[in-house]
C-alpha cells in the first residue's frame, strides 16, 4: 500500500491534517491544499520532508485547483488518492442567509470537490487506477445538522460521489464518501467550550456514542476506503456519526 501519491484538501487542521498524517505515516507521499497560511505551516512542520508538498490555495477557485494538481503531478509524477476534505459552514436560519454566504459554502463544500475531481480524474484514467474519498456529513441525510447551505452542500456531495462512482468505476477509479457526525475540529471549537456547558452537550449525550469524535477516527475510515481492502466498495456514503442518524 505504501508509495502512493495522496492529495488532501483542507489538510492544515482537524480531519484534513489527521488524514494527511495517517497516509504519510504509511509511507505515502502527501500533498495538501490549504487556504490558511498558518495551518499550512503547521502541517509542514509536522510532515515536512521529501514526501510532503504544501500548496496554498482555495478549493473553490478553478485556477488554484488546476495549479495545485499540476504541482502535485510535477513533484510526484502521479496522483493516486484524492481526499476532498476542505469544508466550511455558516450559522443562522435559511431566510437570513445572503447570496454571498450561500455561494461561499456551496463553493467550498460542493464545487470544490467537483473541481478537484475534474482535475485529478484525467491522470487517474491515464494510470488506469485511482481512489477518491469525499468528506460529506451526517447532514447529508437529515436536516438540523447545519444551516441551509451546509446541509444542501453535503447532500450534494453524496450525489456527486454516487455519480462519479457510476461513471468511472469500470474505468478503475473508486469513489466513496465518509459522513462524519460531531467531530472535535477547529471548526467546531465554538461549540466545545473548555469550561462550562456547551450548546450541544445534551445532543451529544443523547447519541449512542455520547461523545465527540476524534479527527483520527475519521482518518482511519478514509485510509481504509483508499486501500485495496475496500476494492469492492463503490459509491458508498459511510456514516461515522456515533449513532446520531440512528437515534
Amino acid at each position: 500500500m505504501s508509495g502512493r501519491v495522496v492529495l488532501v484538501t483542507g489538510g492544515g487542521a482537524g480531519m484534513g491534517q489527521a488524514i494527511a498524517e495517517r497516509f504519510h505515516a504509511d509511507g505515502d507521499s502527501v500533498a495538501i491544499l490549504e487556504i490558511v497560511p498558518e495551518r499550512l505551516e503547521d502541517t509542514h512542520a509536522r510532515l515536512g520532508d521529501e514526501r510532503f508538498l504544501g500548496i496554498l490555495g482555495d478549493v473553490a477557485s478553478e485556477a488554484d485547483v488546476q495549479r495545485a494538481m499540476a504541482e502535485v503531478v510535477a513533484r510526484f509524477g502521479r496522483i493516486d488518492v484524492v481526499c476532498n476534505n476542505a469544508g466550511t459552514l455558516r450559522e443562522g436560519s435559511a431566510h437570513t442567509a445572503t447570496l454571498e454566504e450561500w455561494s461561499r459554502v456551496i463553493g467550498v463544500n460542493l464545487t470544490g470537490p467537483w473541481l478537484v475531481c475534474r482535475a485529478a480524474i484525467p491522470h487517474m484514467l491515464e494510470q488506469g487506477k485511482g481512489v477518491i474519498v469525499n468528506t460529506a456529513s451526517s447532514s447529508a441525510f437529515v436536516g438540523g445538522g447545519g444551516d441551509i447551505s451546509y446541509t444542501a452542500s453535503k447532500h450534494g456531495v453524496v450525489g456527486l460521489t454516487r455519480q462519479l462512482a457510476v461513471e468511472y468505476g469500470k474505468l478503475g477509479i473508486r469513489v466513496n464518501a465518509i459522513c462524519p457526525g460531531p467531530t472535535a475540529t477547529p471548526m467546531t471549537e465554538v461549540n466545545r467550550p473548555a469550561e462550562g456547558p456547551g450548546p450541544y452537550d445534551d445532543f451529544i449525550a443523547s447519541m449512542p456514542a455520547a461523545r465527540w469524535a476524534l479527527p483520527e477516527e475519521m482518518a482511519k475510515l478514509v485510509f481504509y476506503l483508499a486501500s485495496d481492502d475496500a476494492d469492492y466498495v463503490h459509491g458508498a456514503a459511510w456514516t461515522i456519526d456515533g449513532g446520531w442518524t440512528a437515534s
